[in-house]
């Protein structure tokens, strides 16, 4: 930095309440999204079209790994001893 440079001062503006702030930016986003949906679907249509997705490996398809059901300590505790009873059977499958 040089020691002439001039430094540009921010406007001074009003503090806004957080439900103006929400709904300024909800309106502009939404303008925003307006007015640029039809580039976006044009892009995304042309991204679509250039870059396919890859076909899974028939080994990642063929190994379907089992639901594992575990439980908390503190939520056994908690439960009746017909329930503690079925849960672990459960689990020991």
């Amino acid at each position: 930095m040089t020691k002439h440079r001039r430094l540009r001062r921010r406007t001074v503006t009003a503090k806004l309440s957080e439900g103006e702030r929400k709904r300024r930016t909800q309106a502009y986003q939404k303008d925003y999204y307006l007015a640029h949906r039809e580039e976006a679907k044009e892009y995304q249509r042309v991204y679509n079209l250039t870059y396919k997705k890859k076909p899974k490996a028939w080994s990642e398809v063929a190994i379907a790994r089992p639901a594992v059901r575990s439980f908390n300590p503190v939520d056994i505790q908690r439960l009746s001893p017909e329930k503690i009873i079925s849960n672990w059977s459960r689990i020991v499958r």
